[in-house]
């Protein structure tokens, strides 16, 4: 399994969704080149006091659910994971 502890965009300006689907797409590459891992799992939290942020990570979410992620909980906190398969067979 792969993790991301942490995401966010290190230029000013607004975010856009081609920059999340070429970070999906370079992912996509280590999971095809790496078979040993098996998912990629979030910890994605949107309680946050920036309502902008706040937006942005139930937007996440959204495409994430829709990309067929799941939700599991680990240690008490409610983790988005994205299987391999699901992430190799979507094309960015």
């Amino acid at each position: 399994e792969m993790i991301i502890c942490e995401f966010r965009r290190l230029t000013p300006g607004q975010p856009r969704p081609q920059q999340l689907f070429h970070l999906l797409g370079l992912l996509r590459g280590i999971f095809v080149h790496h078979p040993q891992l098996t998912c990629l799992k979030m910890l994605i939290i949107t309680d946050v006091l920036d309502e902008k942020k706040a937006m942005l990570r139930r937007k996440l979410l959204r495409i994430l659910t829709v990309m067929g992620a799941t939700f599991t909980q680990l240690d008490g906190d409610n983790w988005t994971v994205l299987s391999a398969e699901h992430l190799i067979q979507r094309r960015f």
